[in-house]
Formats: C-alpha cells, structure tokens, sequence
C-alpha cells in the first residue's frame, strides 16, 4: 500500500494538535487526512465514504472520555485499524485501549520530528497488525468449519459404514446359524447376494475416503494417456444404464464423433464421469431424461451432463463440492452417498488442468459441465523431439492392454526398446542396427498377426489399420536406407522420437479402437492367433 493511498480519519478536539499532525503527516508523508473534532463527528465522517484506512483517536473528546470513545468507534468500524492518541502520561490507558481492541497507542509529545515518525511508524504497524489479526480470524473460522465438516462426516460415516456392515453381519449370522433351515437354498444363496452386494457398497466407501485423502494430501498422481473420451463416455454409460432403466429413465446423447484425443488419465476421467451420471440417474424421477453432450468449447473439451431432476437451490451448490458434505434439503438427503463424489470429481477434474462447473434451477433440473484440456497426436511423419519430450521414460499402464497377452507382451517388447533407444541416445552411444532389425520383425510378425486376425474376422476398420502399418513400414525401410549409408552418424534421437510418436497415435489410440471388437471375438482371435509366439518367442 502507497501512502498515497493510506486514507487517515484523526478524531482530535485540540486544533493545534490536529494542524500539527496534518502538517507532518498530510503534507509531507502524502496521507490523506479526514479530521473531525468529537466523537459525534468521527461517526458521521465513518458513516460516508471513502472508508478510512486507519482511525488516529484521541479518547479524551468534548463528548466522550476515555475507552468508551475507543469502544463507540469499535462498534461502528469494527474492520478498520485504530491508533489511540493519549497524552504525555497516560501510556497505562494506551495499554489499557490495546486490550480494549485498539491496534496501537501513541504517546504526545512536544517533539513532533519524533512524533511524526513515530505516527508513520504506528499507522503502518496497525496496517500489518489488524491484517495479520484478520488472517488469523480467518484461519480459525475455516478450521472450525473443517471441525463442523470433519463432525458432520463422522455422523454420516457412522451411518454409511454401519448400514452395509450390519447388513454383512446380519445376513452371515443367518446362514452360519442355518436359521430357516437346511433346504431352502434359493433364500440362502438371496442372502448371500445382499452380503456381496453390501461389502462391494462399503469397499466403495473407504475406496472414496482414501481417494480423498491422497488427493488433499497432494499424493495422489495421474498416469495420463491419450484417450478417446467418446468410447470412455459409452463405457461409462453402461455402468449406470441398468438403473435408469429400471427407473424408467431414458439417456440420450449429443457427441461431436469428430473431436480429437485428450492426454488424460483413462481412470480419472471414467470415474469422473460415472460419477456424473450416476448422480444425474439417482436425482432425476421416473420417466425423467439424462442428456450426455461432447462438444468443444474453445481449446477444451466439455462434457456436459443435463438431467431433468429436482434440481438444487443456487446458494448449496458450492457447498457439494466440498469434501464430506452434501447439500442440506430434504430431497437431496433422502438418497444415499456420503457427499464425496463430486468433490472427488472436481479434484480429479483439477489436476487435469480443467473443472466441474454446475447450473441448477430447482424443480427443473441439473447441468454439470466437465472441462478437460485436449492433446493432439501427431503423425509419426512431423514429430520433432520437443513435442515428445515430455514422454522421456514410457511406462506400462493397465489401460494399454487390448486383451491379448501375446499382443501385450510385443508392446512391452517395443517399449523397453523406444527406452533403451532414449537411454543410450543420452549416454552418447548407439545400438541403432540391433534396433532396426527388432523394428524389422516387429512389422513382419506382430504387424502381420494382427492384420491376419482382422481381415480373417472381417474388422470393420482393417483397411484404414492396415494403411497406418504400411506407413510404419515406408518409414522403416528408409530408416533402415539411411543407417545402411551411414550408421555412426544416423540421429539415434531422432528414431526414439518417432517411435514415440507411433506408440502414442497408433498403440495408445488405434489399437485401443479394436479393443472392444477383440474382446467380443476373444474365442475367435485365439484360434486365429494358434501357435503364434510373439516377439519375445523368437
């Protein structure tokens, strides 16, 4: 703060004194000054803006004495700093104010050089003093709202925890007992269901819980990858389509197929999205409609989630999206949760660089919009090494799996190699021709499995799958054309990028396309792939 800017109010009844502390103050240090010569005057002058930064008052006035002008002042401008003015020897009531809620107290004196430094000096230790005052007001009004809130969800744990464990305890106790006897296996095995489905509730209780906390403890970590969010959302969309089912729920969709691939974590953003609809399916009535729209959004990607629920009042929304609370009326808490879902939600949302953002009226319904930020794969052919370097180590992740352990196993195969090829393209050595010739039969052996398995099963994408190949294999060849020329001087660096930028656009993002079609086929393409080894067979 300038002191230009610093705003004075002195409540003075002496006029030399008050011409004084202008002349010294006003003049020469630059503050602007409001005067007023009683008390009566000083609370008018506090009742019109600008509001004074700080107050200098002197507590003997024509029409008050003493801590009853400090405490008048107080209860007017509880929020602005307060500097008492006493006189020569009247330091024990300047001390006696400072108890009273003054930020400061200045001793008249004779020496106004002194004194005006001295009031330079206090006004802006009252400054830092009532902020720091204010800041700690602050800190421990948020810690008892986190006492409020960590309270609030102790009693909503208690209820949670207990509904399925008493549930696990009672239906067990049933069946060790044989307490409707030894014949009726359909009520046992019913018994059994409710025990499974009870302790799958509450693994998904402490599953949030942790989350939460690893989250908040700054220990949670994304393992991100590029993802194609309209197969992620048609993933999602199974989970909770057998209960807007039975609910006589219908789910539309509005999804641009053309949007590109987001860099993101695979599981974050499932769960993310799950918990959006799920949310949307539990609040919305029977013959109610859930809208899942995937548009763009300028450099984003948005999800937006619209149901046609009993909506939520505008000043509890930012309430459900702190952790361990749920909103408050009677609507919302005659469902089950503990109130972690969204805020889990807009955590993950967060450390992707995006949000959650939520619009409600109620009695009519909800929007939740997620944001993610895209990424772009690039074509092996234009990858230059600053636009791979953030993949410096690959890594193996369950996510990349397309449900074949030998395909698996050739990717890891390739992976250690691009890693290797990093490595020593650091260390200053190379090991290009042993890598090319691996590059080599990857492209005869895997490439050509799946290509077998594809056509032979009549993929629908094969033609375009095997074009991407084709292209791999153009560019090996004159990789391999060049190094032939001259292997010691061929860029090392320059074939671990490309091979980064295949894994990223073709393993991570093509391959993931056939992964569904596998999986319905999985008797199919293992008969197919009978007998085949794979690279690490060779």
């Amino acid at each position: 703060m300038t002191e230009q800017s610093i705003r004075l109010l002195l409540v003075e009844d002496s006029q030399a004194d008050t011409d004084a502390i202008i002349e010294r103050i006003g003049e020469r240090r630059g503050f602007i000054v409001s005067t007023a010569s009683s008390l009566r005057e000083g609370l008018a002058v506090l009742d019109t803006p600008p509001a004074p930064t700080v107050i200098l008052l002197d507590l003997g006035l024509p029409d008050s004495q003493g801590l009853n002008t400090l405490r008048a002042i107080l209860k007017q401008a509880p929020d602005i700093p307060i500097v008492v003015i006493t006189g020569q020897h009247d330091e024990q009531i300047g001390l006696e104010a400072m108890r009273c809620g003054a930020d400061d107290f200045l001793v008249k004196t004779n020496n106004f050089s002194a004194f005006e430094h001295n009031i330079n000096r206090s006004v802006r230790y009252a400054i830092e003093r009532h902020n720091h005052m204010h800041d700690l007001i602050e800190a421990k009004e948020r810690a008892l709202a986190a006492d409020r809130a960590k309270s609030l969800f102790l009693a909503n744990m208690s209820h949670e925890l207990r509904t399925p464990l008493n549930a696990i305890l009672g239906f067990s106790e049933i069946i060790s007992e044989k307490s409707i006897g030894s014949e009726d296996l359909d009520r046992y095995v019913g018994y059994a269901r409710d025990i499974h489905s009870s302790g799958t509730h509450l693994l998904s209780l402490i599953s949030q819980i942790l989350e939460m906390s690893r989250i908040e403890a700054g220990r949670h970590e994304l393992f991100k990858e590029p993802i194609e969010v309209r197969r992620l959302i048609e993933e999602a969309m199974v989970m909770v389509r057998g209960r807007a089912r039975t609910n006589g729920i219908s789910i539309e969709t509005q999804i641009d197929p053309t949007l590109p691939i987001i860099m993101a974590d695979r599981l974050a953003v499932k769960q993310i999205v799950i918990n959006l609809l799920s949310n949307a399916v539990k609040f919305t009535p029977e013959n109610g409609t859930v809208t899942v729209v995937l548009k763009s959004t300028g450099d984003m990607l948005s999800i937006v989630v619209l149901d046609t629920g009993c909506g939520i009042e505008e000043d509890l929304i930012p309430l459900i999206f702190k952790p361990f609370v749920q909103a408050s009326f009677e609507q919302h808490m005659s469902h089950e949760g503990t109130g972690l879902g969204l805020p889990l939600s807009k955590s993950l949302a967060q450390m992707h660089g995006g949000d959650i953002e939520m619009q409600s009226e109620v009695g009519k319904g909800t929007q939740v919009t997620l944001t993610l930020p895209y990424w772009h794969a690039e074509n092996m052919s234009g990858v230059k090494a600053a636009e791979t370097s953030k993949f410096s180590t690959l890594a193996w992740l369950p996510s990349m799996t397309v449900g074949v352990a030998k395909w698996d196993a050739d990717h890891r195969v390739l992976m250690r190699l691009i890693n290797d090829l990093k490595k020593t393209n650091q260390e200053g050595r190379s090991n290009l021709p042993d890598a090319l010739a691996i590059l080599s039969q990857y492209t005869e052996i895997h490439l050509g499995s799946e290509e077998k398995v594809m056509e032979e099963l009549g993929y629908p994408g094969f033609e375009k799958h095997k074009a991407s190949h084709d292209q791999f294999r153009s560019w090996l060849s004159e990789e391999q054309r060049q190094c032939n020329l001259d292997p010691a001087n061929w860029p090392v660096g320059g074939i671990s990028d490309a091979l980064t930028s295949w894994w990223v656009s073709h393993i991570l993002h093509e391959d993931m396309a056939y992964r569904v079609f596998v999986e319905e086929n999985q008797s199919k393409v293992l008969s197919v792939l009978n007998g085949y080894k794979g690279l690490q067979g060779l």
